[in-house]
């Protein structure tokens, strides 16, 4: 089983890591589902923090560059805080960054 599943996903150091966020994003995983998925494959642990590390880091280099984007939008979309998009609202997440961080961890 392991032979197919290096087949298809390759070696953890040079693996899309899009497809770990994929998972990491899904509602019923989280990161700690992911460290020990890998540590069930038989992938050390020392490689497991680093691709954990690694992934932590994409995942916030892709909420600061949202946060970017959501700055650029014009005031007249601004409310409080609050940023409307076809009439589904969406909290300013730069308030609650501290609780994504502690989720991430």
């Amino acid at each position: 089983m392991k032979s197919k599943f290096d087949k298809y996903w390759g070696s953890f150091e040079t693996m899309n890591q899009i497809l770990v966020i994929a998972n990491f994003l899904d509602p019923r995983w989280k990161l700690q589902y992911q460290k020990k998925a890998f540590a069930r494959v038989g992938i050390r642990a020392a490689t497991i923090e680093k691709i954990t590390r690694d992934l932590k880091n994409i995942l916030l280099r892709m909420y600061d560059e949202y946060r970017g984007c959501e700055a650029g939008l014009s005031q007249s979309n601004h409310s409080d805080g609050v940023v409307a998009m076809e009439g589904v609202e969406f909290d300013d997440l730069e308030d609650g960054q501290a609780e994504i961080l502690a989720d991430l961890m």
